[in-house]
């Protein structure tokens, strides 16, 4: 059945979607319509475990259709089914906002139908798009909480400790909010032996993805190749693709090196698999590194479209993940345009942005805040923008980017003339910035010559 699956399933869907076109008696239309459901039911459950979103949203088409044609001859499990992959689709298509409606309803659907398997899923689904599309205060936390612990609970109970293993992994997404990064890796590296010890490899592929990022950002840059090593046998090992994390943090450790120019390939080649793979989420982050990337560069007219697109598609999927900081970099964006009124109102509609609990957001729209006060000419103002950055940064334990963000106010120092100042920011950051290489080599050692020089006037 699994090799000719989707043969079979292709039949089933023509000999359903043409008897329905020619309006057959229902005799001959209902035996064909639950055939086709059949079909798309078991094809769309293994698109929705992959995250395969193009044989999913196929298989969600056929299994609504077929549905509906069935009417009340349809079960209360098969219309849970149905609910959850149409959740699932407009989760992967990152519609964020119609997919929480569709999970509610899927969930509903499931306890009616008694099936706690299924409402395990709709809670995982739940709380994966919250961590995508939520202003996450303390209440909403908790109902994000309370959704991943009841996903983890469901699955523990119908013997499927794996997909617990995916609640598990979603609820830490609460420290990569909180700048928490020893918890996160910790927390997963458990997850990681119990997936080891269950055998199961697909589970410990995606822990594995996870934390690379984590591990990269918390300065642990052996950590992060041990487990980027761990990703890339896995995926070996079993044939599997490389989830959404590993990818992203591939091109993201390019970065962390300080080889621009690698990382801007790596996003590029990125950009093109998500096309590929009609995943918009890839899309939107690799959209934005390289806004970020260019922006850092000084490029900030070649960044502008990236943001602009990145920024464009937020707003149409309702995801938050990104919007606090693509908005924050279109203020960098119009502040080196020479266009200052815009970039502080980008800058205020971004500051509005910020999700309570996500410091990262907070500091970075600081940062950009001392950017813009930069380049309008106000060096007071943006002083006190790079101290709250750094002091937001520093509650956090992503060392990397409070090493930059040290570098970048180092910079703003020697600009007017405070190299005493620029010396003890650059001391703090010279740890975590002495093995770049290409562009973050030169931007270091262009700093290490301007602070050699001897303090000018004023």
């Amino acid at each position: 059945r699994d090799e000719f699956a989707e043969v079979l399933a292709h039949h089933a869907e023509r000999s359903f979607s043409l008897s329905a076109e020619i309006r057959s008696h229902r005799d001959v239309l209902a035996p064909r319509a639950a055939r086709a459901l059949e079909w798309s039911l078991a094809l769309g459950d293994r698109a929705r475990r992959r995250e395969d979103r193009g044989l999913l949203a196929a298989n969600v088409k056929v299994a609504s259709a077929a549905i509906t044609a069935l009417g009340a001859g349809a079960s209360a499990v098969d219309a849970a089914r149905v609910a959850l992959l149409i959740a699932e689709e407009l989760r992967l298509s990152a519609a964020y906002l119609p997919a929480q409606d569709a999970f509610d309803r899927a969930l509903e659907l499931a306890l009616a139908a008694a099936r706690n398997d299924l409402a395990a899923w709709s809670h995982l689904g739940m709380a994966r798009v919250m961590a995508q599309s939520s202003d996450f205060d303390d209440t909403i936390m908790a109902t994000f909480a309370r959704h991943a612990s009841e996903a983890a609970r469901l699955f523990n109970e119908n013997g499927e400790p794996g997909a617990a293993l995916e609640a598990g992994m979603i609820a830490l997404e609460k420290y990569w909010a909180l700048g928490q990064l020893g918890e996160m890796l910790e927390r997963g590296r458990v997850f990681r032996e119990r997936a080891r010890e269950l055998d199961d490899g697909p589970r410990e592929l995606l822990i594995c993805a996870r934390l690379i990022g984590a591990a990269s950002q918390f300065g642990r840059s052996e950590l992060a190749q041990q487990y980027e090593d761990a990703a890339n046998e896995l995926v070996a090992r079993f044939g599997l693709r490389m989830p959404q994390w590993g990818r992203v943090a591939r091109c993201g450790r390019l970065r962390a090196t300080g080889d621009s120019a690698a990382a801007m390939e790596c996003l590029g080649a990125l950009y093109a698999e998500a096309i590929a793979e009609r995943d918009p989420g890839l899309q939107l982050a690799s959209l934005r590194t390289r806004g970020d990337l260019l922006l850092e560069a000084g490029r900030a007219a070649e960044a502008r479209p990236y943001l602009e697109q990145a920024h464009a598609e937020s707003v149409r999927s309702g995801e938050l993940w990104h919007r606090t900081e693509l908005t924050a970099a279109l203020g960098q964006v119009a502040a080196a345009g020479g266009e200052d009124a815009r970039a502080r109102e980008l800058i205020d509609e971004a500051r509005a942005l910020v999700r309570q609990s996500d410091l990262y957001a907070d500091a970075y729209v600081a940062f950009s805040a001392a950017r813009v006060h930069q380049q309008g000419g106000r060096p007071a103002e943006a002083e006190a923008e790079y101290q709250r950055a750094i002091a937001v940064f520093s509650e956090t334990e992503y060392v990397y980017r409070l090493a930059w963000l040290r570098i970048s106010f180092a910079e703003f120092l020697v600009e007017i003339g405070r190299h005493a100042d620029a010396k003890r920011e650059f001391d703090l950051a010279r740890p975590l910035v002495a093995d770049q290489v290409a562009e973050g080599q030169r931007r270091v050692a262009a700093l290490e010559e301007a602070l050699a020089l001897p303090r000018t006037a004023g």
